[in-house]
């Protein structure tokens, strides 16, 4: 569902499903045809189903899931979704846990990277004010190494 992006030649993307559970993947293809997959989601903890496309800040691949993660206090709720890194070789790190709360919950477009601050959006979250239980929606803000910020 996200569009691919171009590194040296090689382009980088996301399936909503396939992997070995199913539950998505990040994958290269090269010029050539060759495809490789790079992750594969493997079930709550890093994250399932990354629906948008990535970036690139530096030659680290950023992106989120919708769904998964391991945030203990959302466990009774179900699970929010991530924001995560992978390296164009492969080594995939959940970078933060939504927890569907003032941070929202289940990111579905892509992120965008402003002077090192990655910006995206969720489709629930922020509170309950407008549309009990799930809230309005959000903007956030995560520096890779920092904390996340709701907007």
């Amino acid at each position: 569902m996200g569009g691919l992006i171009d590194i040296n030649g090689t382009s980088y993307g996301t399936t909503e499903t396939g992997g070995p559970d199913n539950d998505g993947s990040v994958h290269s293809i090269s010029t050539t045809g060759t495809e490789k997959v790079l992750h594969g989601f493997g079930g709550r903890s890093d994250g399932t189903f990354p629906v948008a496309g990535l970036i690139d800040v530096r030659g680290t691949l950023y992106g989120t899931t919708l769904s998964g993660g391991t945030c203990f206090v959302c466990m009774a709720y179900g699970s929010y979704g991530t924001i995560f890194s992978v390296t164009t070789n492969g080594t995939e790190k959940v970078l933060y846990d939504l927890t569907g709360f003032r941070d929202g919950a289940n990111s579905v477009a892509g992120l965008t990277n402003l002077n090192g601050t990655l910006y995206g959006t969720t489709g629930f979250g922020g509170g309950s004010g407008c549309y009990y239980p799930y809230g309005c929606r959000i903007v956030f803000s995560f520096t890779p190494g920092g904390r996340n910020v709701r907007l």
